[in-house]
């Protein structure tokens, strides 16, 4: 069985990219549910609708990357 973010990822994340980057996708049982601004309200949505607090929530569009500090021998 495959959860929520393998679904997000492998079937709707691409489509949902050109017209709502940086919002939050809210899941539940494989299927979107709604899309919001951002995560306080998917959340505060999610809880009111699901009552069993079983949903999820996608950063639609925005991978984290480590990125190392750059390091400088001359002073600024």
């Amino acid at each position: 069985m495959r959860d929520n973010q393998t679904i997000f990822e492998e079937e709707y994340e691409q489509d949902l990219l050109e017209t709502h980057h940086g919002e939050i996708a809210l899941m539940r049982d494989g299927d979107v549910k709604g899309i919001f601004p951002d995560a306080a309200e998917a959340a505060t949505e999610g809880y009111k609708r699901f009552v069993d607090r079983n949903f999820s929530l996608h950063l639609i569009g925005t991978r984290t990357y480590y990125i190392a500090p750059i390091v400088s021998t001359t002073p600024l």
